[in-house]
């Protein structure tokens, strides 16, 4: 082999090892640049992975104030609705003092409110419009939608309220007053009713004597009709032997 091939051989060889490196040069860049990509990848994915756990600790602890808040709403409900029972009864009390007071107030002063009660209802319609009259008879309460359970004098009294109502009643002491007159004529009555007993016992015991006097007076009469009879008869039979 000649000198001059041995040298294009070498160079050759030297051209390879030259591609060899360009193509180990490559393929490290190639390398490092996985290897950078997988790491923003994993990065990326911690990142993510940490994103993703902060997201659902704030939804568990969203979850939990949640829950915190529907356990004090049901707390605070639970306090309404039994405040609510022991206004009802209450309510109801005092309705049943009303009615009371109303058996005791004067007719008249009743009727007198009831017609001033209708003229200021007369009146409003006349001040009021159409829309102003549909807006008032939208302000009845309707207790039914929350299940609220109001005796219906209660509920017509409550939709019919008068802020002009006048009370018989406006002190204390016209009760007492009431109550002494009233236990006065229970005592009057009282005497009264006894005396009638009384006297009607004493009717019934004259009554009774007189029954039994005319009985035995009855029973005389029947006894002197019969020796009567029979003197009648012996008279006739002796008149018979005689003539």
């Amino acid at each position: 082999m000649s000198i001059n091939q041995k040298k294009e051989q070498i160079k050759e060889y030297e051209e390879l090892a030259h591609l060899q490196e360009i193509g180990l040069q490559k393929s490290m860049h190639m390398l490092e640049q996985d290897a950078e990509t997988f790491k923003k990848f994993v990065e990326e994915n911690k990142n993510q992975t940490r994103i993703a756990i902060k997201i659902a600790e704030d939804e568990s602890k969203k979850k939990q104030e949640r829950i915190q808040e529907l356990k004090q709403l049901n707390e605070n409900l639970s306090t309404i609705m039994s405040k609510n029972t022991k206004q009802l009864e209450r309510l109801e009390k005092l309705y049943t003092y009303k009615l009371f007071l109303d058996r005791l107030t004067p007719a008249e002063f009743l009727q007198q409110q009831k017609e001033k009660k209708e003229k200021r209802k007369k009146e409003k319609l006349l001040k009021f419009h159409a829309d102003d009259i549909f807006q008032e008879s939208e302000k009845k309460f309707n207790w039914q939608i929350y299940n609220i359970n109001l005796s219906p004098g209660i509920i017509d009294l409550l939709n019919d309220s008068d802020d002009d109502f006048e009370m018989y009643f406006k002190d204390p002491s016209q009760l007492q007053e009431l109550f002494n007159s009233l236990e006065s004529d229970n005592l009057f009555i009282i005497k009264y009713t006894r005396d009638c007993e009384q006297n009607l016992e004493d009717l019934k015991h004259d009554f009774e004597n007189k029954k039994q006097a005319l009985l035995e007076k009855r029973e005389q009469n029947l006894r002197s009709k019969a020796e009567l009879e029979k003197s009648i008869q012996v008279r006739g039979e002796v008149k018979k032997l005689i003539f």
